[in-house]
């Protein structure tokens, strides 16, 4: 079989336990995460290689695994492995296919004590092996067999770093997997795993595969991500009536997506005169920014009626997200209630042009507490006094224009320039501006979900 098999070690290849973390030392490994390769695992086989070290002297080479010949010119020693004879490849065998030869030949030199990787296979155009026995099948047969080799085999230790001993099994990457998605990162996997072995020399792969097969399954999973989303919901829309799902791609990146059930769209067509979005979330792993559409029922309950995912805070991105809504419900709002951000203002007046906006009155009050300091919060009846103006709906215009500057002026604030802003926006934000709309109860309702 010259052209199937490299006969040479391939402990060392490419295989620098100590190098780079980028050093993939399963590259040759082609089976996806859910094969199993338990029986090719190097941990099972480590206690059938006798000698330990790698200074080894002639007898010790003989005693390991091989017995040491001379050449039949006399000139060059050979090593002959030890093997018994029924493991070993017998000239002029018949097997069934390829892959038969294949197995057969990796079990002979795992315990001979050499590493071996398929080279090359030549075949039709039809894709068939040319060298197979029979024309009609894809037998094969053994022509040749070399024995000998003309360099040591491997002993006990130098097979802890090849690549046969360490590469991962089924388990071993369940295990990497699983620790991953408890906190727990490869290096710290690795020593739970030689701790659970009764050691290090149990183990069989070294920390660095541990880290490199974490790294790839984070680059499968991570690209992916967007796509497996974009398919789930994608399905919800062909299973579900009236479930509305759209999504924007920029340069292969999932960059803005919203979604409504018939649910959703029942609520809205009910009670979606008044409506708030919220934009400050952010989530952990992909920091993308989830924005969810609220109203309020009959029983002044916060109900859902849409939500969306951004990547950025545009105005691009704002406008295709209320876009989106507005393809879902249709109708527009009477009001649109958000957080203070002129991207924000810009994107509702574009694409709710006849919908009143107002500012949601609990994020004005959180801000408070970064625009003066803590003591002042704490030593004085400002924010109690402030707090009773602002949410007062029973008094006039003029009667809250006047207040605000006496409170100023009292406690020294009138030359702030937040509270200079918060007053000449104050008609976005202050009831008695808009007593008559049905927005009190959503604003009421937001502050008591955040607080």
């Amino acid at each position: 079989m010259p052209d199937c098999f490299d006969y040479s070690s391939d402990d060392t290849e490419d295989d620098d336990q100590y190098g780079e973390e980028d050093v993939n030392c399963n590259e040759y490994d082609d089976d996806d995460f859910y094969k199993s390769d338990d029986q090719f695992d190097g941990r099972n086989q480590i206690s059938d290689y006798a000698s330990e070290g790698t200074n080894r002297t002639d007898s010790e080479e003989e005693s390991f695994n091989s017995n040491v010949v001379d050449s039949p010119g006399g000139k060059i020693k050979l090593w002959k492995p030890i093997v018994p004879k029924d493991l070993m490849p017998d000239v002029d065998a018949i097997y069934q296919s390829l892959e038969e030869v294949v197995e057969m030949y990796k079990l002979y030199a795992d315990k001979a004590g050499f590493g071996v990787r398929l080279n090359t296979v030549t075949r039709f155009g039809d894709k068939t092996i040319k060298k197979r026995l029979h024309m009609q099948t894809n037998a094969c047969k053994i022509y040749e067999f070399e024995e000998n080799h003309n360099h040591p085999l491997e002993t006990k230790e130098e097979r802890r770093y090849s690549k046969h001993a360490r590469r991962l099994s089924y388990k071993d990457k369940e295990f990497i997997v699983r620790s991953s998605t408890s906190n727990i990162g490869a290096t710290k996997a690795h020593k739970l795993q030689a701790s659970l072995q009764g050691g290090y020399e149990n183990v069989g792969p070294e920390a660095i595969d541990y880290k490199n097969f974490r790294r790839k399954v984070g680059n499968i999973i991570g690209d992916k991500d967007a796509q497996v989303v974009v398919d789930k919901m994608n399905m919800r829309k062909d299973e579900f009536h009236n479930y509305t799902f759209e999504y924007k791609f920029v340069d292969s990146v999932l960059n803005a997506m919203f979604w409504a059930d018939e649910t959703d769209k029942l609520y809205y067509k009910e009670f979606g005169d008044v409506i708030s979005f919220d934009a400050t979330f952010r989530t952990n792993k992909y920091g993308m920014i989830f924005v969810p559409f609220t109203a309020i029922d009959n029983h002044k309950r916060s109900i859902n009626i849409g939500a969306g995912l951004l990547s950025n805070e545009s105005i691009e991105s704002y406008r295709w997200l209320l876009e989106a809504f507005l393809k879902a419900h249709v109708k527009h709002p009477q009001l649109v209630l958000t957080y203070q951000d002129p991207v924000i203002l810009q994107a509702v007046q574009a694409i709710f042009p006849n919908s009143n906006h107002r500012l949601c009155m609990w994020h004005i009050m959180k801000k408070l507490q970064a625009k003066v300091s803590a003591d002042f919060l704490k030593n004085t009846d400002f924010r109690k006094r402030f707090t009773k103006l602002v949410w007062n709906v029973y008094i006039e215009p003029e009667v809250f224009e006047s207040r605000w500057k006496l409170l100023m002026r009292k406690f020294k604030l009138q030359d702030k320039r937040w509270f200079k802003d918060m007053y000449r926006d104050r008609n976005l934000w202050i009831p008695t501006y808009f007593k008559d709309m049905p927005l009190h109860g959503l604003m009421k309702t937001i502050q008591g979900l955040k607080a």
